[in-house]
């Protein structure tokens, strides 16, 4: 009866082996694509990132006598202060 409640408990289904073999030819088999998908990647983070740091925490947070709502600055200078977190 322990066999009908605790199958796997007699039996293994490799799934970290499956995994490691498929990540293993994915690389493998795309590495140059890789590659090539890693510079426009990388150079629109690298631009995000400087035009983030490029604002003062101080204008960025600023508030307009004239707008009621939220402003976008404030977003901007809590997503440029939490890059500090690390």
């Amino acid at each position: 009866m322990d066999q009908f409640l605790n199958p796997f408990d007699h039996f293994n289904v490799p799934f970290g082996v499956w995994a490691e073999r498929a990540l293993e030819w994915i690389v493998g088999h795309s590495r140059s694509t890789l590659l090539a998908a890693k510079v426009p990647v990388q150079s629109f983070l690298e631009f995000v990132q400087g035009s983030l740091e490029a604002i003062p925490p101080l204008v960025a947070s600023k508030r307009s006598r004239r707008s009621s709502g939220s402003s976008p600055w404030r977003l901007s200078a809590i997503f440029w202060k939490g890059g500090d977190w690390r």
